[in-house]
């Protein structure tokens, strides 16, 4: 009988916690891929202001395309939310303050195509199963290098 244990991105540190939980020997069949992933961009840009004028910029080189925003603050979420309608974006908010049942929604509209933009906070999208998330944007920085790499490989760019 064997254990196997996959995860899509994670640190070196992640990996060691995996190992040791897991309580796995050296002999073991461990095999890591590679971080680096040819069909993904990352640009950083230091922000001017809220930001929100640099976000709608990107937008509009990404329109009709599926994408997360990520925040770190419920009230962040709902604030970028509110203001990228008033632009005539279809977003949604998705944090753990709203109710099940809003949640669901939201993530039913997002997986449904029926809205192209998510602004979360890291309570949204461990798991999600959605091949055409075309870039994710992070408004604040991540509190930690692990959540950084979790949330940017959400994002499934195809290349030509």
């Amino acid at each position: 009988m064997g254990i196997a244990a996959f995860t899509a991105m994670t640190t070196t540190q992640v990996e060691k916690d995996i190992v040791n939980q897991l309580k796995f020997k050296r002999s073991d069949n461990i095999i890591r891929g590679k971080i680096y992933r040819d069909n993904l961009f990352i640009s950083v840009q230091s922000r001017q202001g809220d930001g929100h004028q640099q976000l709608l910029g990107f937008l509009q080189n990404h329109a009709h395309e599926q994408g997360i925003i990520y925040t770190l603050s419920r009230k962040n979420t709902e604030s970028l939310r509110a203001f990228l309608r008033t632009k005539g974006l279809k977003a949604r908010a998705y944090h753990v303050g709203l109710s099940t049942q809003e949640r669901r929604q939201a993530f039913s509209e997002f997986v449904g195509d029926e809205i192209n933009i998510m602004v979360a906070t890291i309570a949204f999208g461990m798991g999600i199963d959605k091949s055409n998330i075309r870039f994710v944007v992070h408004m604040s920085i991540p509190k930690t290098m692990e959540a950084y790499y979790q949330e940017m490989g959400r994002a499934r760019v195809e290349m030509d």
